[in-house]
């Protein structure tokens, strides 16, 4: 059995992007505008395509730390650091709480870890989706 989850959905955004690539340049010419639909609509990938061939990556999701953030609360972490995690002030009150009974990832982890350690240590943190 064939998998065919993205078949219909990526033609269709291929044709929606060229529309809007063309719509937004705001190209009155008609014989220009036609050229640059055939031109750009080629198959996804393939060479004057406006998009290339869809990535697709598997994510795997992070280890949490087996102690809870109230349990790290006093300790390694601050009970006020704590308490404004989980009742952030203003208007975004809940979209961004990180409550008390919530288990932070193994790397979070390690980094509060390093940025506690005396003397004062430097951390750089990446991220493949920030």
């Amino acid at each position: 059995m064939e998998n065919t989850y993205f078949s219909q959905l990526l033609p269709e955004l291929a044709a929606k992007s060229v529309q809007a690539a063309i719509r937004r340049l705001h190209i009155q010419n008609k014989p220009l505008a036609a050229y640059l639909r055939n031109t750009l609509s080629t198959q996804l990938g393939t060479k004057g395509s406006l998009l290339g061939d869809p990535v697709f990556e598997p994510t795997f999701g992070w280890q949490t730390y087996p102690q809870t953030m109230q349990a790290l609360s006093g300790g390694l972490l601050s009970s006020s650091f704590i308490d404004a995690m989980d009742a952030p002030a203003g208007e975004t009150d809940n979209e961004y709480r990180f409550g008390k009974e919530y288990y932070p990832y193994q790397h979070q982890y390690a980094a509060w870890s390093l940025l506690s350690q005396q003397p004062p240590q430097s951390l750089v943190v990446t991220s493949g989706t920030g």
